[in-house]
């Protein structure tokens, strides 16, 4: 990754389920490579850390905060104001991915499309 997108977008923390400790790591260290390192990167929870002072914070990786934040606050309305797509829809689709979690395909972009090109 080039130095100057590294330093814009830093580092950061993971919670490591491995050794249950925080564990700093960069963005070219993502994926794949956190097996390599021996990594077990929690998606869930919440942990204690201690800062340097010596107090200790509660912390939640991002994905569990996005997680409860859509639980608490997002319904089948808002995605409807967003989408036009009817409430109901909504529920019957989140059902239909629910009972079929392996066999979901998510296809963008394959709309119906016109072109022109210059003769």
């Amino acid at each position: 990754m080039p130095r100057a997108l590294r330093e814009a977008w830093d580092d950061f923390v993971v919670w490591d389920r491995n050794s249950n400790s925080p564990k700093a790591v960069t963005r070219d260290h993502v994926g794949r490579h956190f097996a390599a390192m021996g990594l077990g990167p929690a998606l869930k929870g919440e942990f204690q850390v201690t800062l340097r002072d010596g107090k200790q914070v509660a912390v939640r990786p991002v994905f569990d905060l996005l997680k409860q934040y859509l639980v608490d606050t997002w319904t089948q309305e808002n995605t409807h104001r967003v989408t036009g797509a009817p409430p109901d829809a909504v529920t019957n689709l989140a059902r239909q991915i629910a009972q079929n979690r392996t066999k979901t395909l998510f296809v963008t972009g394959m709309g119906p499309t016109t072109s022109s090109t210059a003769t």
